[in-house]
């Protein structure tokens, strides 16, 4: 992406699930989804792909970089090959890196964890952004294609990841039996969350929470769907 789409969202939760489809063959590293500081404490969270260590994912959760974080790091990689993944990470709100699980193409990953000593809040005003890590100073730009993000309120089981899933072909997420637990769901260009010629993405949720334009062209989405 040559920008992100981002939107201050109201939204607090220890426990949450956020899905999303990603497509990349990219070499540098990037957050695909986040809210987090893009600089001194790096507070917040995010969801990255990292080409340098084999297109493997790379789950952050920092009260301040360097003592007071968690991350989880898948151990297979190659999903940086061009082809449609499904991505979904789940969150107990242990504030331990076992509480964080990490579900590609509708399987639980086998994780590797980077660090775990978060015993602070991961809390943070700044937006949360689609397809970089922060909006005010945005940074680690992500270079590939999101689609169908959904975020939830629960920690979604395995039987709703498979639903998610869907064998691959991803299903309106408001049919969806966790339907009721959605905080916000972007189809990104889908219906009736159409991109005009200023970049708006509906949340089709009913929350509220539309996001805005960072950096972006209606150009910049693609018409390619998983």
């Amino acid at each position: 992406m040559k920008g992100c789409l981002a939107r201050p969202l109201g939204i607090v939760r220890s426990t949450f699930s956020v899905s999303l489809w990603m497509k990349s063959s990219a070499t540098t590293w990037g957050c695909m989804i986040g809210k987090q500081l893009n600089g001194s404490t790096y507070t917040g969270w995010g969801i990255f792909q990292n080409p340098t260590a084999g297109g493997k994912f790379f789950v952050a959760m920092f009260s301040v970089l360097g003592s007071n974080t968690q991350g989880v790091r898948t151990q297979v990689g190659g999903f940086n090959d061009g082809n449609w993944h499904h991505v979904c990470v789940t969150y107990d709100g242990s504030s331990t890196a076992a509480g964080l699980t990490v579900y590609v193409d509708g399987s639980s990953e086998p994780l590797d964890i980077d660090t775990g000593t978060l015993t602070g809040s991961i809390l943070t005003s700044e937006t949360m952004s689609i397809g970089s890590r922060g909006s005010t100073t945005p940074g680690a730009f992500y270079n590939g294609r999101i689609d169908e993000v959904s975020m939830f309120n629960i920690e979604l089981s395995a039987a709703q990841i498979t639903e998610l899933y869907n064998a691959g072909v991803p299903d309106d997420v408001l049919t969806h039996s966790a339907a009721a637990n959605l905080d916000a769901y972007y189809r990104l260009g889908d219906g009736a969350d159409a991109v005009g010629a200023t970049p708006v993405v509906n949340d089709l949720s009913g929350n509220g929470y539309g996001l805005d334009q960072a950096n972006l062209e209606a150009g910049d989405f693609a018409a390619d769907v998983p």
